[in-house]
């Protein structure tokens, strides 16, 4: 079970980088083909777009669950940032 939205990871990346006010500019998407190559063959073959279907949760449970960013927010919401945590 997944929350609603279909996200890539440079996206989830960049949303990850707002909420903490960072600058999204030096996060860079890399295409399956350029990763694959730059670790020599390491990973296995992926489709090109593929997100989890939860509909079935959804009509079962009777409920729906928040979207990636609401989920993502409330994930983060406590988490605090300091010069110790933080990437330079």
């Amino acid at each position: 079970v997944t929350n609603q939205g279909d996200f890539s990871w440079y996206s989830f990346a960049c949303a990850i980088a707002k909420e903490f006010k960072f600058d999204t500019e030096r996060i860079k998407p890399v295409s399956t083909e350029h990763y694959n190559h730059l670790f020599m063959g390491c990973c296995a073959e992926r489709p090109w777009y593929s997100v989890l279907d939860c509909s079935k949760y959804h009509r079962d449970a009777g409920t729906q669950l928040p979207s990636v960013i609401d989920g993502l927010k409330e994930y983060l919401g406590n988490y605090q940032v300091t010069p110790d945590n933080q990437e330079r």
